[in-house]
């Protein structure tokens, strides 16, 4: 009796007796590739000598192709001229357009780029879908108004291109008047442990902070959230990652109180998290007949929860 995991399938009853026996099989996964996801499995009579088997397929038809961004929308300062669009996808390939200022598609983690058009690297989103980092390059704003570039996002469903929404990348105005400097001017990447890392801040105008990010934020925390015209340090902590998370990103936000408008900015990364790791003492377990009804242990260390099944 019992129930078996095989993959994203759960199988009861594992056992039986002669007889017409209903086997009930769950999925217990959503399935998000975009190829079809199979698993066999087999089924054979337990009497000694019995070379006699049956075979079934188990199979969860692929997804249609889709591409997700996690935000509509991303502010920056004037004077930066990239920006990163996150989200999920399980396509093949992706590309970018806009109506207003000129943008660049630049070759990031996990794809390559020719002509704004981004192909992910092989055999991503066949199995499961996967992050998605769309990284932007644009010219600075120097005028004295802020400006929309509104950034159309398009994936390859295998036969025809389709959007994925519009995100908009808002520049803030030219403060000409504005003295605003962060030093260091760049965070260095946190480690899993996390940490605290410091910058001085120097302005001539009064300002709030703000973290911003298209996925969870919590993870970095900060003194202060704001600051007056004058030199002042800010500590930036990022707690640990746990076992299994992805690296992650957020971006510092730095705005005038005067005109509202975003005058610095600051990127926080962090490495991805301890991989998963699962092992035995002992590789092999050997038993002899004189081991019968007999019961013995051989210890097993994972760092995340686990499940046993058989390998089919």
């Amino acid at each position: 009796m019992g129930s078996i995991k095989i993959g994203k399938f759960e199988i009861s009853q594992q056992s039986g007796a002669a007889g017409k026996t209903p086997i009930g099989h769950k999925l217990t996964e959503k399935h998000t590739g975009r190829n079809k996801y199979q698993k066999m499995v087999r089924a054979s009579i337990s009497a000694p000598g019995s070379q006699s088997e049956a075979i079934e397929t188990l199979e969860v038809q692929g997804m249609t192709p889709y591409l997700t961004l996690n935000t509509s929308q991303t502010e920056v300062a004037y004077n930066v001229t990239t920006s990163t669009l996150n989200g999920k996808s399980n396509a093949e390939k992706f590309r970018v357009s806009s109506t207003g200022k000129a943008i660049t598609l630049v070759t990031n983690t996990g794809y390559t780029v020719s002509e704004n058009i981004g192909t992910f690297s092989a055999g991503f989103g066949e199995q499961a879908e996967g992050s998605v980092a769309i990284k932007l390059q644009f010219a600075a704003n120097n005028t004295s108004s802020s400006e929309t570039i509104p950034v159309l996002v398009e994936y390859w469903d295998g036969s025809e291109w389709q959007s994925a929404g519009t995100h908009n990348i808002i520049q803030s105005s030219s403060d000409a008047d504005v003295s605003f400097t962060i030093t260091p001017n760049t965070l260095e990447e946190y480690a899993k442990e996390g940490g605290t890392q410091t910058v001085s801040i120097t302005s001539n105008v009064a300002y709030s902070i703000e973290v911003q990010g298209d996925v969870e934020t919590s993870w970095l925390t900060l003194s202060r959230q704001s600051g007056t015209a004058t030199t002042e340090e800010l500590n930036i902590t990022a707690a640990a990652q746990t076992v299994g998370a992805e690296a992650r990103e957020v971006s510092i936000k730095f705005k005038s109180n005067i005109t509202g408008s975003v005058i610095g900015t600051l990127a926080a990364k962090q490495v991805a998290g301890e991989s998963y790791a699962i092992s035995w003492e002992s590789d092999t377990l050997t038993f002899t007949n004189d081991d019968l009804n007999q019961i013995k242990n051989n210890n097993l260390t994972a760092n995340s929860d686990w499940y046993i099944e058989e390998v089919v």
